[in-house]
């Protein structure tokens, strides 16, 4: 789904999923048919970020797009980049909000350290005993770092290693 959203073409889906361009050019069309939004959100995007010269997060992150006055491959590149920014930078947005509540809430606590982030996700390192514990100050943290019309639902692994949380 996303990869079509970020302008995704048909040889890169066809090589992510292991099938032949053609089908994945069809797989994109039949997609794009049955979400006549999905293009013409992207679209409304691209056309934004050329009236203003740049995309935007929710939390008004501005990203300059100069490309889109370009031709070829550039313009293209900047078409990708006024599709994708408020879309995963909006996400990026969102998560150092919650890392930052987080961060609050859990100051002066040693059971508990956030360690990482890998992409949507924060990683964190825990007594085994306060698990629970933890997923009760970090989940309504996340859940609740902006306000948005949508339910924004996080779910939670735990285990020995970052490999048995994602099992």
């Amino acid at each position: 789904n996303f990869g079509v959203i970020y302008g995704q073409t048909a040889f890169g889906l066809g090589r992510q999923l292991g099938i032949p361009r053609g089908k994945a050019g069809a797989y994109i069309k039949a997609y794009l048919a049955k979400l006549p939004g999905v293009t013409n959100y992207m679209s409304a995007l691209i056309e934004e970020a050329k009236r203003q010269g740049y995309a935007e997060t929710i939390m008004g992150r501005k990203r300059r797009i100069p490309e889109l006055q370009r031709r070829g491959a550039a313009r293209s590149y900047g078409e990708r980049i006024a599709r994708n920014t408020p879309i995963q930078g909006s996400a990026a947005d969102i998560l150092k909000k919650a890392m930052i509540d987080v961060d609050r809430a859990l100051a002066g606590e040693t059971f508990a350290a956030m360690l990482l982030t890998v992409h949507d996700e924060l990683i964190f390192e825990c007594d085994a005993a306060r698990v629970d514990d933890l997923v009760g100050i970090v989940r309504p943290k996340m859940e609740g770092a902006v306000e948005l019309s949508v339910p924004l639902v996080v779910e939670v692994g735990h285990g020995v290693s970052w490999a048995a949380c994602k099992g």
